[in-house]
């Protein structure tokens, strides 16, 4: 199956600069648009418990101006070519993006370079900045499918990296200045932790003339990547949330993969099968025949080194208990299910034909350069996924199943729900 035609896009180029910054390209012949981002190996898993949330707000900052340009400029230079930039942190890394024609792809590397290199930090904008972001939280707190998921995070993995969340904790934001933030920039923003990935119709020779002619971070001395991840130290609990909600949002949350495992494909397919498609087993049972929610899905969370696997829904409290279950009534049957071949077949189609739709954006192409860089070293082209995909077996999926779903698994769970659903949880027997 292959919706792209394989004359549309050219092989990946891939240059590491003389100061370390590695610069992959794709060139789609048939865009009229380039879509590049900035890519720094450091997220809120680089961050010690005192930097939590750090990362994010340098990742505003970034746009406060620079020596060259006000925040004001920055917006009108990108919207008067009718660009779009945007930038996002994430636990493993943080990019900043620009999508634009392709004939002013020399305004777009000019920006970032600039953002990336010569932001001021100004005590002022620092200031204005937390406010903004103590919004953020507090937007995201009033928030609960988002909060249940975080702290589903927090749940699984306390006292691991992985758990603090993205955005930090409010007293820590308030304790920033200039000086702690700066020397936050010098500890990740250097050249061997920078990725410059970009695709569209594009020439990879203008852009490393661009960076070399530039001096882009020449003066920026390369460091140690900071990222210790403390695996041993995991011990999971229960996030319960008592909070005045018309519904029960929860996420039940069990073991996962890394993001490099060799089976994730296999776990792509399962969850596909359980719960995140309309036709999904949960979808259909949960809501279109039971009529217990409105919103039902499963989910993946892969990491570098691991991973976990979830389901979320809201109901309401008086289906809350029945809805609870059921997913474990079905769990275990899906557990011991031998997946037809006619369900492995469709749910492999559901996923290549995902992955075909995501791959006519230059965004896509410009994402799988940058995230493969960062955690394979590898390049997969559409082709390449969909062989992946194909090969996945039976065998594979089983094992994933096995992996997933162990036998006598105490359900992890986050939820934020009224009173009385602290007292439902508390006479139900969450084991698979």
């Amino acid at each position: 199956m292959s919706h792209i035609k394989k004359n549309n896009f050219m092989p990946m180029e891939r240059t590491v600069l003389e100061n370390g910054i590695v610069v992959l390209t794709r060139k789609i012949t048939t865009s009229r648009a380039v879509s590049i981002g900035f890519w720094i190996k450091s997220g809120s898993t680089f961050e010690t418990a005192d930097e939590n949330g750090y990362s994010h707000f340098l990742e505003h900052m970034m746009f406060k101006g620079t020596v060259r340009r006000t925040e004001k400029q920055i917006a009108h230079e990108i919207d008067k070519v009718g660009a779009y930039i945007n930038a996002g942190t994430s636990k493993e890394y943080t990019s900043y993006y620009i999508n634009i024609i392709q004939d002013k792809l020399d305004v777009a590397l000019d920006i970032l370079t600039d953002i990336l290199e010569n932001s001021t930090f100004l005590p002022e904008n620092i200031a204005k900045e937390k406010q903004v972001v103590l919004e953020e939280i507090k937007m995201y707190e009033d928030t609960p499918p988002e909060l249940v998921q975080d702290n589903l995070l927090e749940g699984m993995l306390s006292g691991h990296p992985l758990a603090r969340p993205i955005l930090g904790r409010k007293d820590l934001i308030e304790a920033i200045d200039r000086d702690k933030l700066s020397r936050f920039y010098g500890k990740h923003y250097y050249p061997h932790n920078l990725i410059v990935a970009a695709a569209g119709n594009l020439n990879h020779k203008k852009i490393i003339d661009y960076l070399n002619r530039k001096k882009f971070l020449h003066k920026r001395k390369n460091g140690k990547n900071s990222h210790t991840l403390k695996i041993n130290n995991i011990r999971a609990r229960e996030m319960i949330v008592e909070k005045d909600l018309a519904q029960v949002n929860f996420c039940l949350g069990f073991p996962g993969l890394p993001l490099r495992s060799e089976l994730r494909f296999a776990l792509h397919i399962v969850n596909a099968v359980l719960g995140s498609s309309m036709s999904s087993i949960l979808f259909q049972k949960i809501r279109e025949n039971m009529g217990l929610c409105y919103s039902i899905y499963s989910f993946e969370n892969l990491f570098k080194d691991l991973g976990i696997f979830g389901i979320y829904s809201a109901t309401s409290i008086r289906n809350f208990e029945k809805e609870l279950n059921e997913i474990i009534r079905i769990i275990r049957e899906f557990r011991k299910l031998k997946i037809k071949d006619e369900t492995i077949r469709d749910a492999k189609e559901h996923l290549k034909g995902n992955l075909a739709l995501a791959f006519e954006s230059i965004d896509t192409h410009m994402n799988n350069l940058g995230r493969q860089e960062l955690f394979y070293q590898k390049h997969y082209l559409f082709d390449d996924l969909i062989r992946l995909i194909d090969k996945v077996n039976k065998d594979q999926i089983h094992q994933v199943l096995h992996t997933i779903f162990p036998d006598r698994y105490k359900i992890i769970i986050s939820s934020i729900g009224n009173k009385k659903h602290r007292k439902i949880l508390e006479k139900l027997d969450l084991v698979i």
